[in-house]
């Protein structure tokens, strides 16, 4: 995945972050984390481990076997991810605290909480806007949610829709030397709340019926509603590796399970996962139910189905198998236990509690098996330790007792209440969630008697068929492809809506190098923010990335179109009023925790491919072609309306804060012209990170695929300004800045090498650099041998020779005409075996480029110089379809290599996942071995539109 540098991997026990303000209030400082390495205050793992083996065998207790240091833990928490990554923040709208960290919104659907003053920098130099919240633009989510009740046809015009006009957004030439958080009219906002849209005044259809999901997909499973202060639900279970035992929660590959992941689900309320642990197969389905009596959101169960696959494992676990299924208020209210002892042949009630979004409600348990029952209840403002405190609780039983049970305790006022459920496997237990128990006929039994045993049963079979039927609707793959291939299809679809997520918190942006601000923390505190996003990978990325966001929607479209655009929304609406989108999102103390704090800051000098607008043209598209049902082009138009402010923002950002000195270019900013490291400095704010580009990074620079990012924006926005009849002018504009980008003989005389036929890259550059070993004397007799960027040429303005996804763009945008020479040109690239051309689909880099699957420093293996991506694979592909149905003299040779790339990718992708048990980030070009992230079902479950033959 783009937009990452690596992270060394960090196996210590869970860390704590603390949290404080600043002298002058003006942020939130995340202290350096606190390192346990006890499981209790008195045992560390070692005695534990110990005094484990000298105790006598009791009922659902375990044996550990040795240890020879400390970090092999037999309860592996929560280490760092080992990820690449670099700047992560995240931005929304719910506050309007500052002007590049101001949203173009002031106001917000969601319920937040009271303005905390030590939240948000303060500015004596500007004062506040006079208007209250209610005379604000309104926040776009609001919008969206709204439009569900709204009859386009029904209106005289589409304007008359939004209470105002929508206003045209201008930004000045360049926005280098604005602090990041001086607004456009020179005001700031410290903390305006959006209290005057609380959620519940809108509760439509759509809103409710997403209220509840599995939207933390960092954990194994885990469930929440979309609202900052939720409660919480989660699984954690006991899983057995090299003769010891470890605490599963988290996903993370360190975990070494053979395969986990949905095999089915439908994005709003089923889903249904295989968690396959060394023996240990665990089954999770998740069912929502809406009847009469159920509070806001409705009532939700989860069924876990514990079986054995291997009998040695059954022999080490002494056939006992302990889950842990946990509640929590993310507010820190406290929740209520049935009674201190609790027996399930009396009362299924395991806990219960009251809100103000869903009223009063109720966790029951049922299971025909012979289940074993502890708790314990904790007090304390985080989640992310909570794998640290049930070992803590549980080395204390085993110390104390030599039993593997909680202790049957609570502290006082817990907001987190922990089940453990022990059995003999295989067995089954069903967990249900019934909300507005407090109203007179709830009828509570009969609602948790139908979420669970027979009639759980029956829903859960119901959904599963309704789910295969509106998979083969909406792909049509079952004429096309074999069984192997559907079972794939479906497995990334699947994940893909089994990992939408939903975030919570605030995020942390760097000053600008030329700002004159001294502040020891470095960074800004932007406003707490919400996303509702699809992630790339639930253990590596467990978190929204903007430019992978685009190549998500592309699919999740195709399923729901009403969750699509709901996710688009939520992107746009971490707009600041500069028009600038931070690309990733780091957002509440879960994901800070699982990212090294010097990887969090992020520049907003720095853009990100503006790939949002390859979901938006495909809904163009689809209006125009009369895709879409009456309703679904409503919904859309609807959408656009109210979006369209914020896209012309981030379209007026990109053209005049990322544009070149020549009309019609373009570079990605944020590379390093300084360093001493980098056989060739990173662009990593273009997603494609370390892809060769000029050596010597300068304002000179002419980036090929920025210019067609902006072609295909400027495309966009012109078709919305023309099917929304916007009166500002702007419609002309965007007409001219297309007919402008898309200009194929001004695109040749920028970009174009005749000679070779092919497009690249223009700066200041030369071949002559390299990586060469430096030993430099530290202090009086250390010696530090290091890799070190030697530069042996004179660098020239000059196209980059460096053949690869980038020189494709502008056949991927389908600018060159389909009888030019230059067509039959890229097709030679494209088949050529020494250039881009594998059995397992198209290299990122060319062989014969001198970078080449070349390390860029000591550290950063070759990234996106040689391996296969699946996302630019499948922009390629779309060109090709596209040129072999226009006429033309390459026609037929476009469609014969359409067919052989097409079939090389299905065959690799599937036959990893089957003989691997996941998809994978990237895949090898040599062997087509998987690589990189796997559980990677973010862009590279594009696989299944590549299966159906649906493209951009």
């Amino acid at each position: 995945m783009g937009n990452c540098v690596s992270a060394q991997k960090n196996t210590e026990p869970a860390m704590t972050l603390k949290s404080s303000v600043n002298s002058e209030g003006n942020c939130v400082r995340i202290e350096s984390p606190i390192k346990e390495d006890k499981v209790n205050g008195d045992l560390s793992m070692k005695e534990l481990n110990s005094k484990l083996q000298s105790s006598s065998q009791m009922p659902y207790e375990a044996s550990f076997g040795d240890l020879s240091n400390r970090e092999e833990m037999f309860f592996d928490s929560q280490p760092w991810l080992e990820s690449d990554i670099e700047d992560f923040v995240s931005v929304n709208g719910d506050f309007t605290p500052l002007s590049s960290t101001s949203p173009l919104h002031q106001n917000s659907f969601i319920k937040n909480p009271e303005y905390d003053e030590s939240l948000y920098i303060s500015s004596s130099v500007n004062s506040m806007p006079d208007s209250s919240p209610t005379d604000m633009k309104k926040q776009l989510i609001e919008f969206f949610h709204e439009s569900f009740n709204t009859d386009v046809d029904n209106n005289q015009n589409l304007q008359d829709m939004t209470e105002a006009k929508p206003m045209t957004f201008y930004l000045p030439s360049k926005c280098r030397n604005r602090r990041p958080y001086e607004s456009v009219n020179g005001s700031t906002c410290s903390g305006t709340t959006n209290g005057a849209f609380m959620f519940w005044k809108f509760q439509d259809e759509h809103k409710e019926s997403l209220y509840w999901g599995t939207y933390r997909p960092h954990v194994y499973l885990g469930i929440r509603a979309r609202t900052p202060q939720s409660l919480v639900a989660g699984l954690m279970w006991i899983g057995l590796k090299d003769g010891r035992y470890f605490i599963r929660h988290f996903c993370q590959d360190s975990d070494e399970l053979s395969t986990y992941g949905w095999t089915q689900h439908n994005g709003r309320d089923f889903g249904h996962q295989i968690l396959v642990d060394h023996g240990l197969k665990l089954e999770t389905s998740f069912l929502k139910s809406r009847s009469e009596g159920s509070g806001y959101g409705g009532d939700w169960a989860v069924r876990i189905d514990a079986q054995s696959e291997k009998s040695d494992w059954n022999k080490e676990m002494q056939q006992n198998g302990h889950l842990f299924f946990y509640l929590t208020n993310e507010d820190g209210s406290p929740l209520s236990l049935t009674k201190d002892k609790i027996d399930m042949h009396e009362n299924s009630l395991l806990a219960s509690g009251s809100r103000s979004d869903i009223g009063d409600w109720q966790l029951h348990l049922e299971s025909k098996d012979v289940l074993e029952i502890h708790y314990s209840g904790f007090r304390t403002p985080h989640i992310h330790n909570l794998s640290d405190l049930i070992q803590q609780n549980l080395g204390t039983q085993l110390r104390k007792f030599g039993l593997l049970q909680l202790a049957d305790s609570s502290e006082d006022s817990s907001n987190i209440l922990v089940f453990q459920i022990s059995a003999r496997i295989p067995f089954k237990t069903d967990i249900a969630f019934v909300s507005g128990t407090g109203v007179k006929d709830s009828r509570v039994k009969a609602r948790v008697n139908s979420l669970t045993g027979t009639l759980l049963t029956n829903q859960l079979q119901e959904k599963q068929s309704e789910f295969d039927a509106k998979f083969e609707q909406c792909f049509n793959i079952a004429s096309k492809l074999e069984s192997e291939s559907r079972v794939v299809g479906k497995v990334a679809v699947a994940n893909m809506l089994g990992g939408i997520g939903y975030f919570y918190g605030q995020s942390k942006i760097a000053y600008g190098r030329n700002s004159n601000h001294k502040d020891h923390d470095n960074f800004l505190a932007y406003w707490p923010a919400e996303l509702y996003t699809a992630v790339p990978s639930r253990p590596f990325f467990p978190r929204g990335f903007l430019w992978d966001e685009g190549f998500h929607q592309l699919l999740i479209w195709r399923w729901d179109i009403s969750i699509c655009l709901d996710i688009v929304g939520h992107w746009l609406d971490l707009m600041n009023i500069d028009g600038w989108i931070p690309r990733e999102q780091i957002l509440g103390s879960e994901s800070l925790s699982k990212v090294p704090e010097e990887f969090v800051l992020q520049h907003p000098t720095n853009g990100n491919p503006p790939t949002l607008f390859l979901v938006i043209s495909d809904l163009l598209h689809g209006i125009e072609k009369n895709k879409f049902t009456s309703a679904e082009s409503n919904e859309i138009i609807s959408f656009l309306e109210r979006a369209f402010v914020r896209l012309e923002a981030w379209f007026q950002w990109f053209n005049t804060t990322q544009s070149g000195k020549e009309i019609g270019s373009y570079f990605w900013h944020g590379r390093d012209n300084s360093t001493t490291r980098e056989l060739n400095p990173k662009t990593l704010s273009s997603g494609l990170d370390d892809y060769p580009r000029a050596s010597h990074p300068s304002e000179e620079e002419r980036h090929l695929d920025l210019r067609c990012w902006m072609l295909l924006a400027a495309n966009c926005m012109n078709s919305i300004t023309q099917l929304l009849k916007k009166e500002y002018g702007s419609g002309k504009d965007y007409g001219s800045t297309a007919k402008l980008l898309s200009d194929f003989e001004m695109l040749n005389q920028m970009h174009l090498d005749p000679s070779y036929g092919a497009y690249f890259d223009f700066g200041n550059h030369t071949e002559k650099v390299r990586l060469s070993w430096k030993e430099t004397i530290v202090g009086n007799s250390y010696v530090k041998r290091e890799l070190v960027r030697e530069v042996l040429g004179r660098p020239e303005l000059r196209l980059i020779p460096n053949v690869g996804y980038v020189s494709l763009f502008p056949f991927m945008e389908k600018i060159i005409p389909s009888d030019s020479w230059i067509l039959e040109k890229q097709l030679d690239l494209i088949l050529n075996r020494s250039i881009l051309w594998t059995d397992y689909g198209l290299r990122s880099l060319a062989k014969t480029s001198s970078l080449y699957m070349k390390r860029n420093t000591e550290h950063d293996p070759p990234y996106w110089r040689g391996p296969i991506w699946i996302n630019l694979n499948y922009r390629i592909l779309s060109a090709l379809y596209h040129y072999s149905k226009e006429d033309g003299p390459y026609k037929d040779r476009a469609r014969v290599i359409y067919e052989d790339l097409r079939s090389n990718l299905i065959r690799n992708v599937v036959q990893n996942y089957h003989q691997t048990g996941f998809l994978w980030e990237q895949y090898d070009q040599k062997k087509g071995k998987g690589k990189g992230a796997r559980l990677f079902t973010g862009w590279t479950s594009l696989v299944l539109l590549i299966m159906a033959e649906a493209y951009t």
